[in-house]
């Protein structure tokens, strides 16, 4: 069929089509024309080739329509003044800039605009596409991103989108220039978030937030970063339901967790629960006194230590010892009291399986009975008790139970793995400080609740993200060999 064939049977109303959409039919009309007379698409056989051949063909007709449809947004663009002065600027020069997108690669004209008075410069187009310095188009860069931060290394992220998008361009190296570089916008609106949380925090409170418990989970684990093994803080914030709901093998009562979100810190305790505390805000919480959060650990004086963090306008703060980590000072101490045997297993074993209905009292009255018999015995026993007794009103797991409330922080375990050890703890993986923070950073944003990352890329971190040159870590540094 012909051009007006295909036109004629194109249902867009009594209107007739704009001229600069017949030329643009027209134009991808005569490209498909092209590519069906090369005989290396027409004469493949193989349906993965033809795939990809077609694929490919796909990216040279989406290059086409971006920069037509691109071009035709900033022609409505009008004379900017100048930003210093006020005073109408004057066409300096038209320049093409070459950019790689998800669609293809293309060329976009625009005009680029000076001040003669004070010699301010501007693209108006390029604010209107919302470019950045960089030749990836938005939408690449967050596709980079985010297979950057999610996949285990920048080279399998790289090869990965290249095997989709059909892109033999890609390289690891682009790859974790543009992560780290994202990342780095996410880590720097998360401290501005941490400032304005602190003023909100002197600020009285004008409405009455709605009840919601959120379950906060904080460890720590180890990544290389800066040429030693440092603390990578690890927090995860889950909203839970209202009513109860039956779970596990003995069908027990608890709260319906919700989505998780989380963060993660290179840094002080001090300043990972400044990050935490805005943390929970995203999670939907709001200070006040129907607020109530569930900050469960292991035992770390770091984290219970500045619980008070947390506590702002009369919100309650419940504070739960790890029930499973409690669990393993009560089999050190069977073990090196009672042997490995029949002996210190059924006095492990009871315990263990009492402390849920009993709390932390029945395992204090338990290590009161022991008699070490040697000095080494006599210490574990003497840490042992003054870790119960200090825990003691954090393992009041009977009245958790009743209320629904988790008593293992499994999910913060799981966490330190899903956050920090599948994607910067892998083989022969070494990292700058900044690097890795950068790049946990965007990941904990991109596997947090829905709508985080669709908040964050809504602001168009691609126009603030650094000079490539400010990333001065190699990509060597980063994957192993």
């Amino acid at each position: 069929m012909s051009v007006s064939g295909c036109l004629e049977t194109d249902k867009v109303g009594a209107a007739e089509r704009p001229g600069w959409q017949v030329e643009l039919i027209e134009e991808v009309i005569h490209l498909l024309a092209s590519a069906l007379d090369d005989r290396e698409l027409t004469a493949a056989t193989d349906l993965y080739e033809i795939e990809c051949r077609v694929q490919k063909l796909f990216r040279r007709l989406g290059a086409v329509l971006t920069a037509k449809l691109a071009q035709r947004a900033a022609a409505g663009c009008p004379r900017p003044c100048c930003p210093g002065c006020g005073q109408l600027m004057q066409v300096r020069n038209q320049r093409g800039r070459h950019l790689v997108g998800t669609t293809g690669e293309f060329i976009l004209h625009r005009s680029e605009y000076s001040c003669r008075q004070c010699g301010e410069a501007v693209v108006p187009a390029d604010e209107l596409w919302q470019l950045g310095r960089e030749q990836l188009t938005p939408a690449l860069q967050q596709v980079l991103a985010r297979a950057g931060a999610e996949i285990a290394s920048f080279e399998r992220a790289s090869e990965l989108v290249g095997l989709i998008l059909q892109m033999d361009s890609l390289t690891a190296d682009s790859t974790a220039r543009t992560t780290e570089a994202l990342g780095a916008v996410a880590e720097q609106q998360t401290q501005q978030s941490i400032a304005a949380s602190e003023q909100a925090r002197e600020a009285p409170d004008d409405h009455d937030p709605a009840a919601l418990t959120v379950l906060i989970g904080v460890d720590a684990t180890k990544v290389h970063a800066g040429g030693c093994w440092r603390d990578a803080k690890i927090a995860v914030a889950v909203p839970l339901g209202a009513e109860p709901v039956p779970c596990g093998k003995h069908d027990r009562l608890r709260l319906p967790l919700g989505q998780a979100s989380y963060c993660a810190g290179i840094e002080g305790a001090d300043a990972f629960f400044d990050r935490l505390r805005v943390l929970v805000r995203q999670a939907g919480w709001q200070p006040g006194p129907q607020a109530h959060l569930l900050l469960i650990g292991d035992g770390g004086e770091w984290i219970w230590n500045r619980a008070d963090h947390l506590r702002q306008r009369q919100t309650e703060v419940t504070e739960i010892l790890d029930l499973y980590h409690a669990r393993e000072h009560v089999w050190e101490v069977a073990h090196a009291l009672l042997g490995t045997g029949v002996a210190g297993h059924q006095w492990g074993e009871q315990l263990c399986e009492a402390m849920p209905a009993k709390g932390g009292a029945i395992v204090l009255a338990a290590l009161a009975k022991l008699r070490p018999r040697t000095k080494a015995q006599r210490e574990l026993l003497q840490k042992a008790t003054e870790y119960f007794q200090t825990n003691l009103a954090r393992m009041d797991y009977p009245h958790y139970a009743q209320q629904g409330w988790p008593l293992g922080s499994g999910i913060v375990e799981s966490a330190c793995r899903l956050i920090c050890g599948l994607r910067c703890k892998q083989p022969g993986m070494r990292w700058s400080v900044g690097g890795a923070q950068n790049v946990l950073s965007l990941r904990a944003l991109a596997l947090s609740a829905a709508g985080l990352w669709h908040n964050f890329w809504a602001g168009h971190p691609q126009t603030r993200r650094p000079a490539l040159a400010s990333l001065t870590i190699p990509q060597a540094r980063h994957d192993a060999a």
